[in-house]
């Protein structure tokens, strides 16, 4: 039953019944002018009017409740991956759709059916996607649908994943039963493949490295098969032959490469093709290895031990461009140190070490001493205390790139042993992860990097980054994503600005056709980052195919996007010209393509299958889709009833209105037939 609810307090009725009787006494019953009858009558008509506009001004509004019904939401979720178009042609897949098409719409009337596809993430929605991300895909969906009434995920993949979680996490992050439904083939076929090259990014000249190749044969024994290595120029460098001698076989072979030239090399690995093998593109890999005349030295100064000492030192060395040196003695030489990281620095080592004019990476903790921090002059006067820091990336920061992926991955890390409050960073720096305070937004500085002096710095607010280096792991099955953080961590602070001139700084890793991040900066004579003149671009492919292209100009410094670039090696050549000068800066750049899901297309039923009974859901091969929609249509699911509050106002209908203004003109015609208007 709808209720009557006023704007203001009911008890106001009292006094304007009483002032409207006493109105309507005063103006009839008070007079002779009309006979008793007529004048009770005219008064009853001028108090019912007068009540009524009372009761109206007290805005009166009725409240009723009536059900909003929501049906069970049925979640489809398509692999677009490049390895299920590969196998399947395009009839089949319109087939297959249409079938998926039919099945959806006839679910529309029980269930709130959505659809959505993945591949990298959960936004591809074209096909022949390069990589395929199960796990990121069921978290996002599970943040879309967070306490939905879902009941069931109806998931079409060849299950084979490259880039994620492991089988062991996938079920955890599922939002209700999977129902998967498996595509791709299974059957085993011919297939040289090879099936992991490791190899360190950097080589110091005169000096040589292994390079590790892991390689497998299906369905080939008794043959022999030829891997070679081979040049940019695709000269043989070396060659070796094995005999296979089982169907199901794998071999691994190391070759050695020399650090002849100074500068990018790009090489390849192969294994001959056959006629009859159908997937010729897992045959080859290529690969680059940057030449370097000397390698750059990183000191970690740490009073005492800490997991972040490990975190950091893994990370780096993995890039054989480093040497790392970690150093407990305050009084260490620095000459030999290009970037300093310190961890807890003391007021004297601070000093020492600020003074230095050394690319730095403070570490800092609540129990630092900050009083000399003269070019962050609010940390001195900061209340420090310790407190948990939860972090967001910034999704503006432009020193060095963040890849969409990768930026997924930093969203929920765990949090740092950092500072409690608020403060802005410093002056001129550009903040990578703000503090985030129960999921609310601030512009503290977690991780702040930027220019001070001439020289580039770091500022962490906070210790943990072992945390780190474990959720990347737990999450993507390795440690490169946070190692490859640090790294353009330390690349950015040792591409030190120089005194005078052009600075170039592009990705060491670039895919063909897929978009290149480039950034330039420019120091005048006076030790000022300027970009009032044009910055031009050359590349130059080895095919001697040439592109230009030209800077955008950004708040101080000079961004550039590169598309579509196919495979091998560029050298490019960038040109300004300022005040009657020449500045130039050149180098070389590898492209490679992208192979990882035609590495493997061997579909992977059993993960499907273990997924599905993990989760609660069900398994089902592609020609049972029949079977799938019989078993959705017959699945048990809740329709929700949740109630609403419907408010209308009382003034929308103008009844009343209209009732007070038939009252009055009818006490207007009554006066007027008696003969006193």
């Amino acid at each position: 039953m709808p209720e009557v609810v006023f704007s203001y307090s009911p008890y106001w009725l009292i006094i304007i019944v009483l002032l409207a009787a006493g109105l309507s006494y005063g103006y009839y019953l008070r007079t002779n002018t009309f006979s008793k009858t007529q004048r009770w009558l005219l008064a009853s008509l001028r108090f019912l009017v007068l009540v009524l506009l009372g009761f109206l001004a007290l805005q009166p509004h009725f409240n009723s409740e009536s059900y909003r019904e929501e049906k069970p939401i049925l979640v489809f979720l398509e692999d677009q991956s490049a390895s299920i178009s590969a196998v399947e042609d395009s009839s089949k897949r319109i087939s297959r759709q249409g079938k998926m098409s039919s099945l959806q719409a006839s679910l529309t009337e029980k269930f709130n059916v959505r659809t959505f596809n993945f591949g990298a993430n959960l936004s591809d929605t074209s096909v022949d996607v390069q990589e395929t991300n199960l796990g990121l895909a069921l978290k996002d969906l599970s943040g879309r649908f967070y306490q939905e009434n879902v009941a069931a995920l109806i998931l079409s993949s060849d299950g084979i994943i490259n880039r994620g979680s492991k089988l062991a996490t996938l079920s955890e992050k599922a939002l209700a039963p999977i129902y998967t439904l498996a595509l791709g083939d299974s059957s085993s076929r011919l297939d040289l493949a090879l099936t992991k090259v490791l190899y360190n990014k950097a080589l110091l000249k005169g000096r040589s490295q292994n390079i590790s190749v892991n390689f497998k044969a299906e369905n080939y024994a008794g043959k022999d098969l030829d891997i070679k290595l081979l040049n940019s120029k695709n000269e043989v460098l070396a060659e070796r032959r094995f005999r296979v001698n089982s169907d199901n076989w794998f071999e691994k072979v190391v070759f050695k490469i020399e650090g002849e030239k100074v500068g990018l090399q790009l090489y390849r690995i192969a294994i001959d093709a056959l006629s009859e093998e159908e997937n010729t593109i897992n045959n080859q890999k290529s690969f680059s290895i940057d030449v370097l005349d000397a390698k750059e030295r990183i000191g970690i100064f740490a009073p005492n031990t800490h997991p972040d000492i490990a975190a950091l030192t893994r990370a780096l060395s993995k890039d054989e461009n480093y040497e790392i040196k970690l150093l407990q003695d305050e009084n260490a030489n620095l000459d030999s140190i290009d970037l300093i990281i310190a961890m807890q620095s003391s007021k004297a080592l601070f000093n020492r070490i600020y003074n230095s004019t050394k690319a730095l990476w403070l570490i800092a903790s609540p129990n630092d001493d900050f009083s000399d921090w003269n070019f962050w002059p609010e940390i001195k006067s900061f209340r420090v205390e310790a407190e948990e820091t939860f972090v967001e990336i910034n999704p503006n920061f432009s020193l060095f790139p963040i890849y969409q992926s990768e930026t997924n991955l930093w969203t929920n890390l765990p949090p740092l042993d950092g500072f409690y409050g608020h403060i802005e960073g410093p002056k001129g720096f550009s903040t990578l992860f703000f503090k985030n305070i129960a999921n609310i937004s601030t512009s503290t500085p977690a991780l702040t990097l930027g220019e001070e002096k001439g020289r580039r710095m770091a500022i962490s607010l906070g210790l943990g980054y072992w945390r780190w280096r474990i959720y990347a792991y737990k999450q993507m099955g390795d440690f490169e994503s946070f190692d490859g953080l640090i790294q353009k961590i330390a690349k950015y602070l040792l591409s030190q600005a120089k005194n005078e001139g052009l600075q170039i700084e592009v990705p060491r890793e670039n895919f063909a056709n897929t978009p290149i991040n480039w950034r330039a900066s420019f120091i005048d004579a006076s030790g000022n980052l300027v970009n009032d003149s044009e910055l031009r671009l050359k590349l130059l492919s080895e095919k001697g195919e040439e592109y230009n292209y030209v800077f955008q100009k950004r708040l101080k410094d000079y961004a550039l996007n590169t598309k579509g670039l196919a495979e091998g090696k560029y050298h490019y050549r960038a040109n300004l010209s300022r005040e009657d000068k020449e500045y130039q800066e050149e180098g070389d750049l590898i492209i490679e393509l992208n192979r990882l899901e035609l590495q493997n297309l061997k579909a992977e039923p059993a993960l499907l299958r273990t997924i599905a009974q993990s989760s609660g859901g069900k398994f089902y091969h592609q020609n049972e889709i029949a079977l799938l929609s019989e078993d959705l249509s017959n699945l048990e699911a809740v329709t929700l009833n949740y109630p609403l509050l419907n408010t209308s106002s009382i003034f929308s209908t103008w009844q009343l209105f209209f009732v007070a203004l038939g009252l009055l003109g009818l006490e207007w015609l009554l006066r007027k037939l008696w003969g006193k208007i």
